[in-house]
């Protein structure tokens, strides 16, 4: 099975996600307009309408900004949200899901799981075909244990890493809002996010995707140079996704899963 993946934006002024495994469409977040969704699906030649579902990590503004007129143009599209995330919008194809529980869209099945952040139920998301798993874990103070599990033996990660320790030490920022981002509910640092991609490295690891790189606090460059130590030369692609611009269109394939080995029938003669 081919599986695409493209950033159509990622940072504090909008995130979303464009998956797609074989047949079934996935949008992770939609914090930008409306035509800025259209306009990133369109350019690689899919539609809003062809979603098989939205799933939403957390209610903050930059991840559901989109999300109202998405709904009113699109009002049969399932939205799975937990019960803290849905308060903050109203649709009726809400499906509400909870970290831990796992469930099924289309050929995928998708693994939610708790992540530290200061919104009132946010999740993360695994998501896994046969011989294929891709986890996306952004927005995240620490590192727990279930964001752990979720990443391992994954084949793809899409990982945070939103500030420079340094740069945000010596930004103009108010000491309660750096306080915030490094805070356990706030953000993971490139030293974080390079310590979680060292953690779960593995041979079957193919790319790791940086997102939610901060404007004023980060550079790609440093994000990818500091994240770069935790790979150390092994053949794993590194990239930062853009954060006003959609990425590239990424393709994976899944690896086929042999079937064990029947045991041989003896028949009488």
């Amino acid at each position: 099975m081919t599986i695409r993946l493209k950033t159509l934006a990622s940072g504090s002024s909008g995130n979303a996600t464009f998956l797609r495994f074989g047949d079934t469409r996935l949008l992770l977040d939609a914090g930008i307009s409306y035509s800025r969704l259209q306009e990133g699906m369109e350019s690689i030649e899919e539609s809003i309408a062809g979603l098989a579902a939205v799933l939403i990590t957390h209610e903050h503004t930059d991840h559901i900004k989109g999300l109202e007129q998405l709904v009113k143009h699109h009002q049969e599209l399932a939205i799975y949200a937990t019960a803290g995330t849905s308060r903050d919008f109203s649709a009726a194809t809400v499906k509400t899901i909870k970290a831990g529980r796992n469930f099924t869209c289309g050929d995928v099945e998708i693994h939610p799981f708790r992540t530290s952040h200061d919104a009132r139920e946010p999740v993360g998301f695994r998501f896994e075909i046969p011989g294929f798993a891709l986890a996306v874990a952004t927005d995240l103070g620490q590192v727990t244990r279930p964001v752990l599990a979720a990443l391992k033996d994954c084949n793809v990660l899409i990982v945070e890493a939103n500030y420079d320790v340094r740069m945000l030490q010596w930004s103009p920022y108010p000491a309660f809002l750096k306080r915030r981002i490094s805070g356990r509910g706030g953000h993971l640092s490139n030293d974080q996010c390079g310590e979680l991609v060292r953690r779960v490295i593995h041979p079957g690891l193919e790319s790791v995707i940086l997102v939610h790189l901060s404007e004023k606090n980060n550079s790609p460059e440093q994000a990818t140079s500091i994240v770069s130590k935790a790979i150390k030369g092994r053949e794993i692609c590194l990239r930062a996704a853009p954060r006003h611009e959609p990425g590239p269109l990424l393709s994976f394939r899944s690896t086929p899963v042999e079937e064990p080995p029947q045991e041989q029938q003896i028949l009488p003669f």
